[in-house]
Order: structure tokens, then sequence, then C-alpha cells
């Protein structure tokens, strides 16, 4: 049988409906898939959560086409970090066992690689645009290092993968509250001062493969006559990152290092296709210098980072008069009479 988010995506193919002036929803979500590590035993789906929590994170940046950062440069990023806590529409943390180290899945990680074209610079401060993007969610039955990309995880063995994709306004589940949570231009961009290790603010989105089926929006709030849900869903990410010491024993990064760190960025198909040449000083070898914001004169630099996931649909409208036709066909199929019951249910709860 289709899901009534199903039908409703099905409907906006059909007809042709584009994405232009949709809107990106934060809603609440089931993790779907149950995760097996190991020959372990299977863990249920978790329900109800509105928020993935990544804390004590690493990233690393190279600006693999030009000696110091320039207007038109291009930049290729890895990042990696493990899933802390999940959260419900309270705030509440409702930890599976594979977050609390049960079951032999000590972690579930985040990896991410993204190209970014630089488009500005002024001094230290050096802003890109995302252009292309990967996210996986890698379970894995060793503790997370930051200075050690070995204890990452095998993409190899990802239970989810994302694409980045198209950047609009982002709303906190409700098509119609009053402006945009973020707008358009504030999402897939990034500014970063170079010279100190200050936190810098991005938001990125990505779009769930398919195949993935691991992430399920259960609720569409705000979703109402004419409007549909554009696939992929996805994730909205908000990354908290401030330049460390590229020289700490956490951030030095060696050549078997870096040997890990091209073979992810080669797996994703992202960019250039790998991370780094070499550890010397060439454009496209990694070469961080030896302190913090020592970075801002190659675009080279580690970073410790932190960043909060919140589930994701897009919603855009269906153009009079071809909306009612089609509201009134998924109406007749049961779909719609879905959604507006979990609706119902969701409001009498609250």
């Amino acid at each position: 049988m289709f899901r009534p988010k199903a039908l409703l995506a099905a409907a906006a193919t059909l007809i042709g409906v584009s994405a232009a002036n949709a809107d990106y929803l934060t809603e609440q979500a089931i993790l779907q898939r149950n995760l097996v590590n190991a020959g372990q035993s299977a863990i249920g789906p978790v329900p109800g959560f509105v928020r993935l929590d990544v804390q004590g994170g690493a990233g690393y940046t190279n600006g693999y086409d030009s000696a110091a950062p320039a207007v038109g440069a291009h930049a290729i990023s890895v990042f990696a970090g493990p899933a802390a806590t999940l959260r419900d529409s309270s705030g509440a943390i409702i930890n599976p066992a594979f977050l609390t180290g049960g079951n032999n899945i000590n972690n579930l990680n985040a990896i991410a690689v993204v190209n970014a074209t630089i488009t500005g610079v002024a001094g230290p401060l050096v802003s890109v645009q995302n252009t292309v993007g990967k996210l996986y969610l890698v379970p894995t039955s060793t503790g997370f290092n930051s200075g050690n990309p070995a204890t990452w995880g095998n993409l190899a063995n990802a239970v989810a993968v994302y694409d980045l994709i198209a950047p609009d306004n982002v709303r906190q589940g409700n098509i119609n509250a009053t402006g945009a949570l973020f707008a358009a231009n504030q999402v897939n961009n990034f500014t970063q001062n170079l010279g100190a290790p200050q936190q810098s603010q991005g938001r990125v989105v990505f779009g769930e493969n398919p195949a993935s089926n691991l992430i399920n929006v259960t609720t569409f709030d705000g979703l109402l006559p004419g409007q549909v849900v554009v696939p992929p869903e996805g994730l909205f990410a908000t990354v908290a990152e401030t330049i460390d010491n590229p020289a700490s024993a956490a951030y030095n990064i060696d050549a078997a290092d870096l040997a890990i760190l091209n073979a992810i960025v080669a797996a994703s198909g992202v960019g250039p296709g790998f991370f780094a040449t070499g550890l010397g000083a060439a454009a496209s070898d990694y070469t961080p210098g030896g302190a913090p914001g020592a970075g801002a004169a190659t675009g080279d630099f580690p970073v410790a980072i932190s960043g909060e996931f919140s589930p994701i649909i897009r919603v855009t409208a269906v153009p009079e008069p071809i909306s009612m036709a089609v509201w009134g066909g998924l109406m007749a199929s049961g779909a719609a009479v879905g959604v507006i019951r979990r609706r119902r249910a969701a409001q009498a709860a609250a």
C-alpha cells in the first residue's frame, strides 16, 4: 500500500510541479530501519524524534586548486562526528541503544564530504558556497577519535546516504509560519575566520537517497489542500565549527590519515576525487601550518565541529486549478485523510 507522502509526491511528479518557491519544513520523524552491526541483534525503529545531535567531531579543509584563498577557487572538506543524542519535540532525549554503547554499536557516525567555491575573501574572513556534497550515517563498533580517521567508519557500511540539495527557505514545521526560519540565501553557504580560533555557523540541506529509507517523516504540519511534498526527504544541518590547532595530537594529519581522507573523498565522488595530493607545499597539498589560524595563508585548516540534524520535507503548491482536482483525487484515495487524521491527533495530544 502507498504511504500518503508517497502519493502526494507522486502527484507532484505526475503533473510536473516545479520546486520553485518551495520550502523545507523541519518535521517529526522515525528512525525507520533496524541497525545491525557485527552479527548482533537488530535495534528497533526509534519514533518521534525531531533532531539528531552530533558532538565532538572534527573536520579538515584543503584549498586544492589555489595556493591561497581566492574568489573562484575551490576547497574540499571532510567532516565527521558521533551522533550523541536524539531529541523529541520537547527537547527530551530519546536515545536508542546504539547511542549509549549497547548492542556492540558504540557510535553512529556522521561523515560528510563537501566541495565548495570561494565567493568572498576579506582578510582572514573567507566565504564559500557549498556546491556538491555527500553525507553518510555509519555505525561502528569502535570509539570515535577526531584525529584518527580510521575510527570514523567505512562508507561501505553506511545505513543512509544523502546528497547536498538546492538551498531554499527552511521553516520550523509549518508552511504558514510568519517568515522563514532561515532564508534560502542563508543555506548551503558559510563564512569562516581563518585567522583566529573563532566559532562560525553554517546551514546545509541534504536529501536522502531513496534506497536508504532510514529516516521517515511522520508528521505533515501545515500541509494544506493544494500543497504537495516534493521528494526527497532529508536533513537540515546547523553546523558550528571552530578553527583548531593543526599541530595538536587531535588534529595532526600524517600520511596514513591522509590516505584515509583521500579514500573517503574518492568513494564519495565529490570534488576533485581526492582530499590532498600530499602534505607538502604544493597548492593541492594539505598545508595547514603549525598554529591555529595559520591556514589563512593557504586555505588549509582543521576544525572542531558539532551539528544539529533535523528531518525535513519539501513542500510546494500545485498550480490552480489543477491543485483542487489533485487534492480531490487524494481524498478519494484516502491518502489525504490519513494526513488530516495525523494532524488532528497531533493537535489533540498537544
